[in-house]
């Protein structure tokens, strides 16, 4: 557990209140909280596993985080959600000025990585068509329905503004959004991999679903004026 007080953090551990700790950021706390515990229960440091807690208005923050964890954990889950899931974690996290080494440190990634993904980019709206081929007749409606929320919602965590932006007809649909991107190109695959993601999360191509799914090759991407850093 982390809280911050007089711009120091102090960790203590959950079950043993009696370690605790601190330092001048949240790396700096976390590696003498291992140290800590390792020397409370006489073990060594490499053999305990620290599940982070971060204050409650870093909750947000905590909430991305732990669900980065659980996917890099569940492998046949596209690896490209975690990748946006890590930045959106990132940025956010560095909005909320912890530094890239406790960035770094609490998603478990390189410091160069962190670099990577806090690099200015540019912004672009996405504009991707995904269209549902229904083999039976029951609660076909229903389901494009309950599809069309559940991809929002999936969204949320990884990109901004998402809408559905037309329904062209049964079982077709288009969703906007926003999202960071190097380049037209990396913005153009991070929208593929944004909405596949989501229809994916939402029920689509597991082994429950009996019906196809097709997304455009190439979504339609439009850079926005500013940059975001």
């Amino acid at each position: 557990m982390y809280r911050i007080e007089d711009g120091y953090w102090l960790a203590e551990l959950a079950d043993e209140p009696r370690v605790h700790t601190f330092g001048r950021s949240f790396s700096s706390a976390r590696s003498n909280l291992l140290d800590a515990a390792a020397l409370w229960f006489e073990i060594n440091k490499n053999e305990i596993t620290l599940e982070n807690h971060l204050p409650d208005d870093l909750a947000e923050i905590q909430d991305l985080a732990n669900q980065t964890t659980r996917e890099r954990e569940n492998l046949h889950v596209q690896n490209l959600k975690v990748s946006l899931q890590t930045k959106a974690t990132a940025r956010l996290a560095h909005n909320a000025s912890l530094s890239r080494r406790d960035i770094a440190a609490l998603l478990d990634i390189s410091h160069q990585r962190v670099q990577q993904l806090l690099k200015t980019e540019c912004l672009y709206q996405a504009t991707v068509e995904v269209e549902v081929i229904c083999e039976a007749d029951d609660n076909c409606d229903n389901l494009l329905e309950d599809l069309k929320d559940g991809v929002l919602v999936e969204l949320e965590n990884l990109v901004r503004n998402a809408e559905i932006v037309t329904n062209k007809g049964w079982g077709a649909f288009s969703v906007g959004f926003v999202l960071e991107a190097e380049d037209e190109k990396a913005a153009s695959e991070l929208a593929c991999a944004a909405i596949r993601s989501a229809c994916h999360a939402s029920g689509a191509k597991t082994p429950d679903w009996h019906h196809k799914v097709r997304y455009p090759s190439r979504p339609t991407v439009v850079a926005l004026s500013g940059l975001r850093s």
